[in-house]
């Protein structure tokens, strides 16, 4: 397989080797047993839990260009 664009994505796979999303809008969240035991019998979705600490992610890959840059603007003159 050819891989001829320079674009990159930043994603998370879980622990399961199938379950994946983009990067930007996951969040890291620690919770109490209770809300844990919850999640696990499917008392309480993921997005109702109240996290004691959340952290949010995003994605900062600076992009990617397929053409250099002129920064000198010595280009076309």
């Amino acid at each position: 397989m050819s891989n001829k664009s320079n674009k990159t994505h930043t994603i998370v796979v879980l622990s399961d080797g199938q379950t994946w999303n983009t990067l930007s809008g996951c969040s890291i969240l620690v919770i109490d047993d209770r809300q844990f035991d919850d999640l696990c019998n499917d008392r309480i979705d993921a997005g109702d839990l109240t996290p004691i600490t959340e952290i949010g992610l995003a994605d900062h890959t600076p992009p990617a260009y397929d053409e250099e840059i002129d920064l000198d603007g010595s280009e076309g003159n």
